[in-house]
């Protein structure tokens, strides 16, 4: 039963394109962004989970590796795309300024 609490927990958490939807919905790019770093968070929390799932011996080592890095890689770029949409709000209120 502990098994199967733990992968409901992590299909959970797997959801991050389902929060990235959301986000985009959003009416605002600063509401969108909460929603990214909801996702992003979410990144976080599959990778440990993968621990957990390693040390009880559900995951093989390789496979802990392969899917820790591509959390890793999207807990990344979902950052670099946070990053850039303040980058746009910064410039979008500079022009305005002009």
């Amino acid at each position: 039963m502990n098994e199967i609490k733990h992968f409901a927990k992590v299909s959970r958490c797997c959801r991050i394109i389902d929060t990235y939807a959301e986000g985009f919905d959003s009416e605002t790019n600063a509401e969108f962004i909460r929603f990214l770093r909801y996702a992003k968070r979410s990144c976080t929390e599959v990778q440990s989970e993968l621990y957990v799932a390693l040390d009880e011996e559900y995951i093989l080592s390789n496979e802990f590796k392969d899917v820790y890095e591509q959390a890793r890689r999207t807990r990344v770029a979902v950052r670099g795309f946070i990053n850039y949409l303040k980058k746009y709000e910064k410039r979008k209120v500079a022009n305005r300024e002009l």
